[in-house]
C-alpha cells in the first residue's frame, strides 16, 4: 500500500497540496485561485479521500468505479461509449478506441487508468466538449458505486448548501418558482422587505434591475434578488387585473424559519405544537426559545413534528435531543476503517434539558437523517411516544471537504446509531402509533384515492443503488397500534404554480393540509390532552392509556365511515367470511386512449356466494404507472349482486405508445380474496412535432452587424414544424450570456400548438447599453417543449462597435447578375454569421455597398430583404431598369430559404410491447439532408436503477439516408428506451420506445 500511495503523490505533484482543505482561513486566503487546467484535481482529491476517509473500505471496489465513471462519462457525452468485456474496458470517441485493463490492484491505480482516458479524449473529442463537465461525471459515476450519499459538489451546488445551513441569507423575503414559462411568486414571508410592500403570491416578477426574467433561469434571477443587506434591488410586477408596475426594495438578513409554532386547545388543556423544519445552524436557539415559551404557557404536553423534515447538521439534532433528555447516548458514531474501529459518542447533559413533559413525535417516510437521530433517541429511552409513518432510514453520516476549485466531496464517514445501539440505516424509526392517513378525493374525477396502499412501496433508504446495510442489525418492534384517519382537504389556493410540461389536470387543487384537519397530530392531541401524569413518558401512554388509543381509533374509523356514506359506499364492518365465489369482470372501456385523454377502466364485481362481503375494495397492479397500486372501493356487497365501479386516469400529453398489463386483486378490508382478472391497455402517443429554423441577425445603423452603442438589434427566426404533430407547451427565448451590456426590448416567444407544416415568425429585440467586455457579445436561442421534452440550444455571437473594423464603401445600388449558385449571409462576419438564402444562378440583385469582403445586396425575390454575400462571388452588369417588384415576380422561384438547423428524421418501424423475452430487436431509419453524424441509446429501467445508462452508439460518417437494426437487452417490467440522432451540424431528434416484460 505505501508504494501506490508514494505513486499516487508523484502523479499529483503537479497540483497543490493535498491538505490545502484542512488549512485555516487566513491560509486558504493566501492560496492562488484554482488554473482552469488543472490536470483533473477534483478527481485525484475525490479518490485520495475516498481511500483515507470512507467508512468501510471494503465497499471501495477500483474496478466498479472504473466501469461506472466511464459510463457516467458515456451517459454525459454523446461521442463517448463504453464496452464491457471481460478482462478490459473499450472507450470509443467518434469512433476511436481505447482498450483499457479494467483490473485494477489499488484504488490509486484509478488515477492512471482515468489519466489515459482524458488524455485519449482530449485527441479525438471535439474542442467545444467541456472536459471539465466530463470529469465531474466521472466523479459523480465513480462515486455511485460506494452509497447514494458520497457525492461531488459542484460549485455552484456546494455554494447554495452553504447559505442553506446557515440559516440566513441576504433577500426579499420571498419563494419563486417558474409557473407557465414566468418567474412567480409562491409564497411571502413574514416580517420580509416583500411581505411589508405587500407582494402577493401569484405575482409575476418581469424584471429584476431592469433585466427581463424571460432569458433567465430560475437559478440565475435567485442569485439577482439576492444580495448584501441594505442594498436595493427594483422589480417589475404584474399583478392579475392590474398594470405592471415597479418596486424597489431594500434587501434584510432573511433567517430561514426553522421552526413552527402553535397552541393546540383541547379539553381545557394547551397543547403545544412545534414543526421543525429542516435542522440549520439556528434552528437550536429558535427551539430553546419556543420550548420556553411554552412551558410559559403551561402546556399539557408538546408535539414535536419532524415529518418532510430530510436532516440537515447533526450539532442541531443533537442538542435539540438533549433539550428533552436528562441522561444516555444521544447518538454514537461508528466506523470500520482499515484495521480500526471507530466509535464516538454524544451524550445527554441534565444541564441542558429544557423540558420533561409528556412528548409526542410525529414522523413520516420523509423524516431522514438528523430527524431520525431525534426521533429515534428519544423513542428508544422511552421519553417520547413516536406517531406517523416509518421513517426514511438515513443511518449515516458525511463530511463534507471543500477542494480548492470551490467545489467539495460529501464522503460518508461513519453510520450513526441511537439511544441503545439501535441502527436505523435501511431500516427506520417504526412509530408506536402508525397512523395511515386515508385521502379519499377521487370522487373528484380523478383524485386517486389513498386508503390501504398509503404507506405501500414508500420511497426509502434500502431502495436506493448500492444504500449501505445497517452496521448491526436490531430486532424492528411493531407497532403498537395501528389508525386509518381521514384527512380532510383544505379550501382552494388563490394561486397554483403550473409547472412547465405538467399537465394541469394532474395538479393538486388542495394546499398543504391544515393542522386542525391533520389526522396525525389530531391523534396526538387526543391523547396528550387525555394524559392525566405530568411526566408520562413513552410506556405509560402506550400502555395505561392503551384503551384510550383504541377510543380513538374506533373514532376516526366513524369519520371514514360516515364519509363514505355520503358517497354512497356502505364501509360499515361485518363478519369475515371465507368467499372465494367472487366473479371479476374488466369491462371494456377505451380500447386505446390516446396521450393526452382520459384512460378509463371499468371493474365489475359480482357475489356468488352465499354471505355479503364486507368493506370490499379492488387493487389495480399495472406497468403503467398512472394505475400501478390504484384502489377502489366498493364496499359492502351482496349475495347475487354487483357492484360496479368506473376509474379515470389522465395519460399527460406527450407521452410515448405503449401496451401496459393491467392485473385486478380483490381485498375485504385486510384479508386477500381468491381470484383476479387480467387485461391490457393499450396507450396510443401523440404524433412528435419536429422543429426546423432559419435564422438571421439585422441591426438599425448600416445593417452591418455591429451594434454601436443605442443601436437596437434584431434576431429573426422563422420556425417550421415539419413533424406529423403539433407543439406542445413550447417556448423560445434569447438569453443574455454577456451581461448588463444589453438591455432586452423582446427576448421570449410562445410557440405552442404549432400545426405540421405550418411556419410561424419570431422577432426578438435588443439594445446595446455600452460598449464593454468582449468584442464579440455571447447570447444563446434556447427552444424547450415541456410536453415532448424537445430542447434546442444554439449559440449566438454578435459583434459590439470597436475601432478596427473596416468601412463600408457605397457601391452605387445597380442590379447585377450572380453568374453562379451564391449563399447569402445575415452578417459579412465569418464568426457572426447565419446562412439563411441561397440565390441561384441569373438572378439579379442590387448591389448596394461593399465590407470586410462581402457586397451587401438587395434580393428582389424576398421584397425589400437584403443579404451579404462573398465579394468574389461572380457578377454580370446588367441594365436593369425594372421595379423591384417586377423583379421579385420574375425571380422569387429562384430565392430559398434553408432551414440552418434541421434535425434528422427518425422513423421508428418497432411498436411499443409486451415480451418475455430478454432482447428485442429495434429496426427504423434516418433520413438528413445535411448528413448523419450518429445515433445512439439510452435505457431507464426502475426496477434495475438504471437510468439513462447508454447501450448504443454508432456513426454514420455524414451519410444522407440510413436504416438500422439494434438489438437491445432488456429487463423485467418497464423499459424506456430513447434513441437519438444527430446529423452533421450536431442537430438532434430524439424518440422513445416502451418495452415492458414479464409482467
Amino acid at each position: 500500500m505505501r508504494k501506490y500511495f508514494l505513486l499516487f503523490l508523484i502523479l499529483i505533484s503537479n497540483t497543490r497540496c493535498i491538505d490545502a482543505v484542512s488549512k485555516t482561513k487566513e491560509q486558504k486566503s493566501k492560496q492562488p485561485a484554482a488554473k482552469k487546467e488543472d490536470n483533473l484535481l477534483d478527481l485525484k482529491f475525490s479518490i485520495l479521500y475516498v481511500v483515507q476517509k470512507y467508512l468501510d473500505p471494503s465497499r471501495i471496489d477500483p474496478e466498479k468505479m472504473l466501469i461506472s465513471g466511464l459510463e457516467s462519462a458515456a451517459k454525459n457525452i454523446p461521442e463517448i461509449m463504453i464496452r464491457k468485456k471481460k478482462s478490459t474496458i473499450e472507450v470509443l470517441a467518434d469512433n476511436h478506441k481505447l482498450n483499457l485493463d479494467r483490473k485494477l490492484g489499488s484504488p490509486y491505480f484509478l488515477i492512471i487508468r482515468f489519466s489515459q482516458v482524458f488524455n485519449f479524449l482530449k485527441k479525438h473529442l471535439p474542442a467545444d466538449v467541456d472536459l471539465k463537465k466530463i470529469e465531474h461525471a466521472v466523479i459523480a459515476g465513480m462515486l455511485e458505486t460506494l452509497d447514494p450519499h458520497t457525492n461531488f459538489l459542484t460549485p455552484e451546488y456546494y455554494k447554495e448548501m452553504k447559505i442553506h445551513h446557515s440559516g440566513a441569507f441576504g433577500g426579499l423575503g420571498i419563494v419563486v418558482s417558474m409557473c407557465s414559462g414566468r418567474l412567480s411568486v409562491i409564497s411571502v414571508l413574514k416580517d420580509t422587505p416583500a411581505y411589508r410592500k405587500k407582494i402577493k403570491s401569484g405575482d409575476k416578477i418581469l424584471e429584476i434591475d431592469g433585466e427581463s426574467t424571460d432569458n433567465l433561469s430560475l437559478n440565475d434571477a435567485v442569485k439577482r434578488l439576492r444580495g448584501e443587506p441594505a442594498t436595493d434591488v427594483t422589480i417589475l410586477v404584474k399583478r392579475k387585473n392590474r398594470s405592471p408596475f415597479k418596486l424597489t426594495l431594500m434587501r434584510k438578513s432573511i433567517s430561514f424559519d426553522s421552526i413552527k409554532t402553535k397552541i393546540i386547545k383541547r379539553n381545557n388543556k394547551k397543547i403545544g405544537y412545534i414543526q421543525v423544519k429542516s435542522f440549520q445552524m439556528p434552528t437550536s436557539r429558535q427551539m430553546k426559545s419556543a420550548l420556553k415559551e411554552m412551558i410559559k404557557q403551561k402546556v399539557s404536553g408538546i408535539i414535536l413534528d419532524l415529518r418532510n423534515n430530510g436532516g440537515g447538521l447533526l450539532s442541531a439534532a443533537i442538542n435539540i435531543s438533549n433539550y428533552f433528555m436528562k441522561s444516555g447516548t444521544i447518538v454514537s458514531q461508528v466506523a470500520k476503517h482499515r484495521s480500526k474501529h471507530l466509535r464516538i459518542e454524544k451524550r445527554a447533559d441534565s444541564s441542558s434539558t429544557i423540558y420533561d413533559g409528556p412528548l409526542v413525535v410525529l414522523v413520516n417516510e420523509k423524516s431522514a437523517s438528523a430527524s431520525e437521530i431525534v426521533a429515534g433517541s428519544l423513542k428508544y429511552s422511552n421519553r417520547a411516544l413516536i406517531a406517523g409513518n416509518r421513517t426514511f432510514g438515513k443511518g449515516s453520516v458525511q463530511d463534507v471537504i471543500e477542494f480548492p476549485g470551490g467545489g467539495a466531496l460529501k464522503i460518508t464517514i461513519s453510520q450513526y446509531l441511537t439511544y441503545g445501539d439501535a441502527s436505523i440505516q435501511g431500516r427506520g424509526i417504526i412509530p408506536d402509533i402508525h397512523v395511515k392517513n386515508v385521502d379519499l378525493r377521487n370522487f373528484n374525477k380523478n383524485r386517486e384515492i389513498n386508503y390501504y396502499i398509503s404507506t405501500l412501496k414508500k420511497y426509502r433508504e434500502s431502495f436506493l443503488k448500492s444504500s449501505l446495510q445497517a452496521h448491526h442489525k436490531t430486532k424492528l418492534m411493531k407497532s403498537y397500534f395501528k389508525i386509518w384517519s381521514l384527512i380532510k382537504p383544505s379550501p382552494k389556493k388563490d394561486f397554483i404554480c403550473n409547472y412547465c410540461g405538467v399537465d394541469s389536470d394532474d395538479l393538486s387543487i388542495y394546499e398543504d393540509i391544515k393542522l386542525s384537519e391533520d389526522s396525525t397530530s389530531r391523534v396526538a392531541a387526543k391523547l396528550l390532552a387525555a394524559l392525566q401524569d405530568k411526566k408520562a413518558g413513552r410506556m405509560v401512554m402506550l400502555k395505561k392509556y392503551g384503551n384510550f388509543i383504541k377510543r380513538i381509533k374506533k373514532q376516526e374509523d366513524s369519520r371514514i365511515v360516515n364519509y363514505l356514506a355520503k358517497q354512497g359506499v356502505d364501509w360499515k364492518k361485518g363478519p369475515y367470511k371465507k368467499n372465494e365465489n367472487l366473479k371479476i369482470d374488466i369491462l371494456p372501456a377505451t380500447k386505446t386512449t390516446r396521450a393526452g385523454d382520459w384512460l378509463k377502466v371499468k371493474v365489475k364485481v359480482t357475489n356468488q356466494g352465499k354471505f355479503p362481503v364486507y368493506r370490499l375494495r379492488a387493487v389495480l397492479h399495472s406497468t403503467n404507472p398512472r394505475l400501478d397500486n390504484y384502489e377502489i372501493i366498493f364496499g359492502k356487497l351482496k349475495p347475487s349482486s354487483s357492484l360496479t365501479h368506473k376509474t379515470m386516469v389522465k395519460i399527460p400529453q406527450g407521452v410515448s405508445a405503449r401496451v401496459d398489463a393491467l392485473k385486478v386483486n380483490l381485498w375485504s378490508h385486510l384479508a386477500k380474496i381468491k381470484g383476479s382478472a387480467s387485461s391490457r391497455l393499450k396507450i396510443k402517443g401523440n404524433q412528435d412535432p419536429r422543429i426546423n429554423l432559419n435564422y438571421r441577425f439585422i441591426d438599425d445603423i448600416n445593417q452591418d452587424g455591429v451594434l454601436e452603442k443605442g443601436e437596437t438589434g434584431k434576431f429573426i427566426v422563422k420556425v417550421k414544424n415539419v413533424g406529423k404533430g403539433e407543439t406542445g407547451e413550447a417556448r423560445m427565448t434569447l438569453k443574455n450570456l454577456t451581461g448588463n451590456q444589453i438591455d432586452f426590448i423582446k427576448s421570449r416567444a410562445i410557440l405552442s400548438n404549432l400545426k405540421p407544416g405550418k411556419t410561424r415568425k419570431v422577432v426578438f429585440k435588443i439594445k446595446a447599453r455600452k460598449l464593454t467586455g468582449p468584442k464579440l457579445w455571447d447570447l444563446k436561442l434556447i427552444y424547450n417543449d415541456c410536453i415532448y421534452g424537445n430542447k434546442i440550444e444554439l449559440d449566438w455571437k454578435i459583434h459590439r462597435q470597436f475601432k478596427a473594423r473596416p468601412k463600408i464603401k457605397k457601391m452605387g445600388e445597380k442590379w447585377q447578375k450572380l453568374q453562379k449558385n451564391t449563399t447569402g449571409y445575415d452578417v459579412p462576419w465569418l464568426d457572426q454569421q447565419k446562412k439563411f438564402v441561397e440565390i441561384k444562378q441569373g438572378t439579379a440583385v442590387k448591389v448596394m455597398s461593399q465590407m470586410n469582403g462581402y457586397l451587401k445586396v438587395q434580393i428582389p425575390a424576398t421584397r425589400q430583404t437584403f443579404a451579404w454575400i462573398k465579394a468574389d462571388t461572380g457578377l454580370q452588369k446588367s441594365t436593369l431598369s425594372m421595379s423591384v417588384r417586377s423583379q421579385w415576380r420574375r425571380y422569387r422561384k429562384k430565392v430559398n430559404y434553408p432551414w440552418t438547423y434541421s434535425p434528422p428524421n427518425l422513423i421508428l418501424a418497432t411498436s411499443a410491447v409486451l415480451t418475455r423475452k430478454n432482447e428485442v430487436e429495434i429496426t427504423g431509419s434516418i433520413e438528413d439532408k445535411d448528413g448523419i453524424r450518429d445515433l445512439y441509446l439510452k435505457l431507464v429501467n426502475a426496477e434495475k436503477k438504471i437510468v439513462g445508462r447508454k447501450i448504443f452508439y454508432r456513426s454514420f460518417g455524414n451519410k444522407q439516408k440510413r436504416s438500422f437494426k439494434i438489438k437491445v437487452k432488456v429487463y423485467d417490467k418497464t423499459n424506456i428506451i430513447s434513441l437519438t440522432a444527430r446529423d452533421k451540424s450536431k442537430a438532434s431528434f430524439s424518440r422513445n420506445l416502451i418495452i415492458n416484460k414479464n409482467y
